[in-house]
């Protein structure tokens, strides 16, 4: 994993070889140090996690709540943090603090990710640590990921990646994946049995990479770059925020290619939002 100060930006070279942003596109998962703009966004986002799961702290509440309780108040705070304007005013700033040219880049809504400790043994929720691409659910050939800690993330609470896999077909389920049918069950944000996970169906090659993380660092890494939620027992909840987003001059370099094993059908980039056009007290529009 390489290492990226906060106040680098991504489109510029480091020591004289390629930029971060190249880097991540190219199977390099970065670490970048914590922000201004980072450490705004994530603030705000534990600010709402606190007030949905008052009076508990937000990581340890699903010991004091009942699984239906905990999980009916964490989706609501879910879909509500999706459809927030200042959560997506905050990511913004966030990807102009990466350097990236706001007229230049495309973005997804913010969304909130939450793994409780011992959830992998739940029946229910194996679909959650599901290994798998981005790709294969539609998302851009050419999109970078950005996974935000909220909260220090050690080791044993955080996801795995297969970085051997980034250059070899994985067995997979992709070609059941289409996003119009994904969508029409309620999208990223709700679970319903007709929906079709693409997944890993063979083990990956070699070892999950994990990682730790301080407070508001985030993660830069390929939407190719195979990876999934991996269990923990720490008796925590672990929650971050992932923004997806592509820089749109890198598009003649792979739009219309399916790379290796990618057999999913759709692609989420017409309903990805201009960072530029984005009113911080409107309705933003797709690009």
């Amino acid at each position: 994993m390489r290492e990226l100060p906060a106040d680098h930006p991504v489109l510029a070279p480091m020591n004289d070889g390629p930029s971060p942003w190249e880097q991540a596109l190219t199977g390099s998962i970065l670490r970048r140090s914590a922000s201004r703009a980072s450490r705004a966004l994530a603030r705000y986002a534990e600010a709402k996690l606190t007030s949905v799961f008052d009076p508990h702290p937000p990581r340890l509440a699903h010991r004091a709540l009942s699984a239906e309780e905990h999980f009916a108040r964490l989706t609501a705070l879910r879909w509500a943090f999706v459809e927030d304007p200042e959560a997506l005013w905050l990511a913004r700033g966030l990807v102009a603090d990466l350097g990236l040219p706001l007229r230049e880049t495309v973005m997804d809504r913010p969304r909130l990710r939450a793994v409780l400790s011992g959830a992998h043994r739940d029946p229910k929720a194996a679909r959650a640590y599901a290994i798998h691409r981005d790709t294969w659910y539609g998302n851009p050939e050419a999109q970078v990921n950005l996974w935000l800690a909220l909260g220090d993330v050690p080791r044993e609470e955080s996801f795995g990646f297969f970085p051997e896999a980034f250059h070899q077909a994985v067995p997979n389920a992709s070609a059941g994946f289409d996003l119009g049918d994904w969508d029409k069950l309620g999208g990223w944000q709700a679970p319903h049995p007709q929906k079709v996970y693409p997944c890993a169906t063979a083990p990956p090659p070699g070892e999950a990479l994990r990682f730790a993380c301080k407070d508001a660092e985030q993660l830069l890494f390929s939407a190719h770059q195979l990876h999934g939620s991996l269990g923990h027992d720490s008796g925590r909840a672990r929650f971050s925020l992932e923004l997806r987003l592509v820089f749109l001059p890198d598009l003649p370099r792979f739009e219309g290619r399916r790379a290796l094993d990618n057999r999913s059908k759709g692609s989420t980039l017409p309903s990805l939002l201009n960072a530029e056009r984005l009113d911080p007290e409107g309705d933003p529009g797709a690009a």
